[in-house]
């Protein structure tokens, strides 16, 4: 799987300034009577002139697919029209959060719809695999432990489309998913980095009280989070909890009884990924070692309410 990145996303308005036009309306794929069209929203909803809303038309016939974009994308298309899917779309809702939906439109014997919605959604890749698409999807950990929304743990996971009587849908492929183990050397790079992270974040840290959970707000650990959460994803939470345990900083209470937090971090990073829409559509439990995360997660504490 390839090493993915710490998003900093940039902040931008939510509206669009003044000199930029609305998207154009009109088709951006057809094939016979089949049409992926750019319309304007609902009037029944929030809307103004920027607002764009996405639908299948087939001759006369039209079918929503979603609205409230700022822009619609497509993504990728197939070769043939003996082929399906035949396109994937993205509703981009725009914003910091890089918010949107994804559909996987197929016209075959029967119209069939998959809807993938998220943050981050923004940073899809879709290519080509013969003649279905492959998906670089963003697995985001967002917030954790005080991280501001503008860094995300992003871990881009590899999916392949898979064909089935419902017409398909995204899929698991361990195959790709799951790296070699590192090396030695690549896993002592790591160790040290986070290292570095953890022992800043826990300076000037009253001993008293553990380094995690804090009460206090914070700037989060991206590294850490990044460097556990793709190892995690890509078949090695065993090195994951072994890396953090390693790094933990030594913090000892005045009464010199260790107090430090490590196991409730691990949980709650083990909750988040568990807990995240893709882990359950896409059956990450399948992963190597993903009992890890699952013991992990019921040791977690609640995820705040959004």
């Amino acid at each position: 799987m390839r090493i993915s990145l710490i998003f900093l996303a940039s902040f931008v308005l939510l509206v669009p300034s003044a000199q930029a036009a609305p998207q154009q309306l009109g088709a951006i794929w057809q094939r016979g009577n089949d049409a992926i069209v750019v319309a304007p929203c609902p009037s029944d909803g929030d809307s103004d002139d920027y607002c764009r809303a996405v639908e299948v038309t087939q001759g006369a016939q039209a079918t929503p697919l979603g609205a409230g974009y700022m822009d619609v994308k497509l993504l990728w298309a197939s070769r043939s029209p003996d082929t399906t899917p035949s396109v994937v779309v993205l509703g981009d809702s725009g914003g910091s959060g890089g918010e949107g939906d994804l559909f996987v439109v197929g016209f075959d014997q029967r119209l069939t719809i998959r809807k993938l919605s998220g943050e981050r959604m923004d940073s899809v890749v879709v290519r080509t695999d013969r003649d279905s698409p492959r998906f670089a999807l963003p697995f985001d950990i967002e917030y954790f432990n005080g991280a501001p929304h503008a860094a995300p743990a992003i871990v881009m996971l590899p999916v392949r489309w898979a064909e089935d009587e419902q017409g398909g849908d995204f899929a698991l492929d361990p195959a790709v998913m799951t790296d070699p183990p590192p090396s030695r050397r690549e896993l002592a790079s790591r160790l040290t980095a986070i290292q570095g992270e953890l022992r800043g974040w826990a300076q000037d840290k009253d001993p008293a009280y553990p380094l995690y959970p804090r009460q206090e707000s914070a700037l989060g650990t991206p590294v850490t989070v990044q460097t556990l959460a793709n190892l995690a994803l890509s078949g090695h939470s065993d090195l994951a909890r072994e890396l953090l345990h390693l790094a933990w900083p030594e913090n000892r209470a005045k009464n010199g009884n260790p107090s430090n937090g490590e196991e409730a971090f691990w949980a709650d990073l083990c909750g988040s990924i568990a807990n995240h829409p893709l882990w359950k559509r896409l059956a990450l439990e399948h992963l190597p070692h993903a009992d890890l995360i699952l013991a992990g997660a019921a040791e977690a504490r609640p995820l705040p309410a959004k």
